[in-house]
């Protein structure tokens, strides 16, 4: 949901898979930059999604396609989908599949490179303390 969430939020449009994946793997070729840094391409990844984030011209200029899968339909025909995402200046980041599953290889490093991108991200200099944050929000109502 946030890979989806995400680009929705940015201006994306969210269509239907070729094929519904659900707990099925693909295929995965990427950048071989950020989250992807030191993975090999065609790394398997399990998915649990029948919806993608439309790509090419359909994605929003403030993303950046990091990782992608091809998928043959039931006519047999080729269709390329994303499988990641990032923001082009926020730490912001997605993936289609789930980095934390047993099927899927290599997540433990993928883990680990969103925490090395996201510990070397500047913070701003307006970020509030979690004690700042819990005196602003109050808790949701009790029913």
């Amino acid at each position: 949901l946030g890979h989806q969430g995400m680009a929705t939020a940015l201006g994306g449009q969210v269509v239907p898979a070729a094929i519904p994946m659900h707990g099925r793997l693909s295929a995965i070729r990427h950048s071989g930059a950020g989250l992807f840094e030191g993975l090999p391409q065609g790394f398997k990844a399990v998915r649990y999604n029948s919806l993608v984030v439309a790509g090419g011209s359909r994605l929003p200029g403030r993303l950046k396609e990091t990782a992608w899968a091809t998928v043959r339909t039931d006519d047999g025909a080729a269709r390329r989908e994303v499988m990641g995402l990032r923001h082009n200046s926020r730490p912001i980041f997605g993936v289609q599949f789930h980095p934390e599953s047993v099927c899927t290889e290599y997540g433990e490093k993928l883990i680990a490179n969103f925490l090395k991108l996201a510990a070397s991200f500047p913070s701003s200099s307006s970020s509030s303390s979690s004690e700042d944050v819990k005196q602003r929000v109050p808790p949701p109502p009790l029913h």
